[in-house]
């Protein structure tokens, strides 16, 4: 089998690249698309992947057929392909929003997948979230599911709710984490250190504490005990989070992020 990206930025390179180095396919064995000559032939020159400036070429290339385009882009590309889209052909689509009902109407095939991975992928420790069509073959299925665990880990769910609730919380969640990180280093500027001691610390205690709590069958809560020494200076600073309602803001932009991702798909 063969696999095509329509888009080829940055989420369709993440993919690209984990499937070179999981060895799950040779490049020979992929092709990309974009409206970019530039962005084709850079990929082309670090991959040695196959490229295309038409999709319907890649559609005749590819029996698995990855749309990474922005949601908004999606009818478009699918109107400028589907009467090309045949039988043992398979859709999956990486924009936010666009259910499988949608996905179906566009690509006029029942074969669809709706995947939602987020930007770890880029360096393999991505977490990717997906639902696949009942009409899928097993073959491309089983193919979609290396491809994910190429990128990081993979969760399949079967029922749609749960894609855009991913989409708020692994899917935007590292942009989260960004912020918290980059004030924690400022933090660390303000009482004394420098930059790059201050990112340093911060970067290796988020990266060590979400190991430990993947390491580990224990509550977060009860992790998180284990820090707090009664009247320390752990219970200090949590005091102060929780006073500015950091806990309940983080919350709250996971909900804000999945209405947005419920309305990009009206």
């Amino acid at each position: 089998m063969r696999i095509g990206f329509i888009g080829a930025g940055v989420m369709a390179e993440a993919i690209i690249s984990g499937i070179i180095k999981s060895k799950t396919l040779p490049a020979t064995d992929i092709m990309a698309s974009d409206i970019s000559n530039d962005r084709l032939n850079q990929l082309s020159n670090t991959y040695g992947i196959n490229v295309a400036t038409n999709n319907k070429d890649l559609i005749g290339f590819a029996s698995i057929i990855f749309v990474a385009v922005k949601p908004q882009d999606v009818e478009t590309v699918g109107q400028g392909v589907a009467q090309e889209i045949s039988v043992g052909q398979t859709i999956v689509s990486i924009a936010a929003g666009v259910k499988l009902s949608q996905l179906r109407d566009v690509f006029r095939t029942q074969c669809v997948i709706r995947v939602m991975p987020n930007t770890p992928a880029q360096i393999q420790s991505g977490m990717s979230v997906w639902l696949c069509g009942e009409e899928v073959p097993e073959a491309h299925k089983d193919l979609v599911t290396k491809v994910l665990e190429g990128i990081g880990k993979q969760y399949l769910v079967h029922e749609e709710k749960y894609i855009d609730m991913a989409t708020g919380l692994s899917a935007s969640g590292p942009a989260y984490v960004f912020m918290i990180i980059d004030a924690l280093v400022d933090a660390g500027v303000l009482l004394g250190m420098t930059r790059e001691m201050s990112k340093m610390l911060a970067v290796q205690m988020v990266k060590g504490t979400a190991e430990l709590i993947d390491s580990s069958d224990t509550h977060i809560k009860e992790l998180s005990d284990r820090v707090v020494s009664p009247g320390g200076t752990t219970a200090a600073g949590l005091l102060e989070l929780e006073s500015a309602g950091v806990p309940h803001a983080i919350m709250k932009a996971v909900e804000a992020a999945y209405a947005k991702a419920l309305e990009l798909g009206k």
